[in-house]
């Protein structure tokens, strides 16, 4: 072998070393999703019996064991993907994902269950919850009248709130939400999650995207802005005020309740397109980047949220790779990680959050993520990386090039080669080292 060829090799190989070696804390999860059953589970409970349930648990231990396996030190669990609950809810329905039927009680508690297995392996439990998303399709759950009027069990704020519906029929989204724009509507999506808070032994609690939604919002909900939004506010601010107020309120009361778990917020990866809505911080929108934005079409502001310590930690979604020109991957995250450090330095309390990239495993590879997960060391604010994958069963068995690869495998390999913790986080208190108390039905009712 010439001596240039071996000299190359080397090289190659001190940068791959220096590439595979792990940061001292990095926070690494997937978001295990249960709408439409896309991670799990893949077998329904068609009748509440031992061997059906212990079916559905060893598919949902296999996952977490392939996870283990590749150092992944957390889980981001989909437990109310509809206003329906993977757990013992006071106030919605058990999810059809489990037994293929709304409101029908698949004979455990998938929520408790995850919860001790994940930390079995080590791993943080993150009950990940969608907040005002009622339904996909608008009406899907009324088959027939006599259907409709049945379903009281399975479909309680259209038989008792319909007032806090908004029905939606665009191109891009037909569903309905929970109106963030009601105040009676937000105090019962903050009583449902503090039900899960209080009950339930989580490390954290994350919410993503599902605001208002996709596709924009015109007058479906002016009942709301008649009865509530002040003459003189614009509608955009007001939409963005009722949002701000659901994640306040989620905030104090986990603060007032366990303030050791962390509270987190996955907001669309693009932030604005509006160059006052980044001036209101002194900072500059991202040259070059051009798309549907979380401050205009969904009316959420991620970094108010981070100038007033509302949440722990933003994983914002950047599902596009490092060669797209026009949602440019290390472009948004090196903005989004400066941004949240900006806003910190600003407040100048010595908080620092935390950011957590959410990453597309159902779009690319373990190449394109090991190139992103380089980038987002480089530029993490505070040295607190940290990566969440979309979604599980991509990462664990990619299908999306030529052939099938396992993404979690091959990173462990090249990228996270060594077990680390996720970052510690100062401001949260420790969690107090007592027996959990056991569930019990939530004390508060919602109708």
């Amino acid at each position: 072998m010439k001596k240039t060829s071996i000299i190359l090799l080397f090289i190659f190989a001190l940068v791959q070393g220096v590439h595979a070696e792990s940061p001292r804390a990095e926070f690494r999860a997937a978001w295990l999703t249960t709408l439409l059953n896309i991670d799990w589970p893949k077998t329904v409970i068609d009748s509440v019996c031992p061997e059906a349930i212990a079916v559905q648990k060893a598919e949902l231990t296999d996952l977490l064991d392939q996870l283990q396996a590749g150092n992944i030190n957390a889980v981001c669990f989909q437990v109310r993907p509809s206003a329906d609950a993977l757990y013992e809810s006071s106030y919605e329905p058990w999810s059809p994902v489990l037994t293929g039927v709304r409101g029908m009680y698949p004979g455990y508690d998938p929520l408790a269950f995850v919860i001790q297995e994940a930390h079995k392996r080590g791993m943080e439990l993150h009950a990940w919850v969608n907040p005002f998303r009622y339904e996909r399709y608008a009406g899907e759950r009324i088959l027939d009248i006599e259907a409709y009027i049945a379903s009281e069990d399975s479909d309680p704020l259209r038989i008792y709130h319909p007032e806090w519906l908004l029905i939606y029929n665009t191109n891009q989204y037909k569903g309905s939400i929970i109106d963030p724009g009601h105040p009676e509507a937000r105090m019962y999506v903050m009583q449902v999650l503090m039900e899960i808070i209080r009950n339930y032994d989580i490390d954290g609690l994350v919410m993503d995207d599902y605001f208002y939604p996709y596709g924009g919002t015109t007058n479906e909900d002016r009942r709301s802005q008649r009865k509530y939004k002040p003459a003189d506010m614009a509608v955009g601010n007001w939409r963005r005020a009722c949002v701000n107020e659901v994640i306040r309120t989620i905030h104090d009361s986990i603060q007032a309740t366990k303030p050791w778990v962390k509270f987190g917020m996955s907001p669309f990866g693009i932030y604005s397109m509006t160059d006052s809505a980044a001036g209101q911080f002194g900072l500059q929108l991202p040259t070059g980047i051009v798309g549907t934005d979380a401050w205009a079409d969904l009316y959420c502001d991620p970094l108010a949220w981070v100038k007033w310590r509302y949440v722990d930690y933003l994983a914002p979604q950047l599902y596009w790779s490092t060669q797209t020109i026009r949602q440019n991957y290390e472009t948004l995250c090196r903005w989004w990680c400066e941004s949240v450090a900006s806003i910190d330095k600003q407040r100048g309390d010595g908080r620092q959050t935390h950011v957590y990239i959410s990453h597309a495993s159902y779009r690319f590879g373990s190449e394109e993520l090991a190139t992103q997960i380089d980038i987002n060391r480089k530029y993490a604010p505070h040295n607190a990386p940290g990566s969440i994958f979309y979604n599980t069963n991509q990462y664990l068995n990619f299908t999306g090039g030529k052939k099938t690869e396992n993404s979690c495998a091959n990173l462990r390999k090249i990228r996270f080669a060594q077990k680390v913790m996720p970052p510690v986080m100062p401001w949260k208190e420790r969690k107090p080292l007592t027996t959990p108390a056991p569930i019990v039905p939530d004390t508060l009712t919602a109708f």
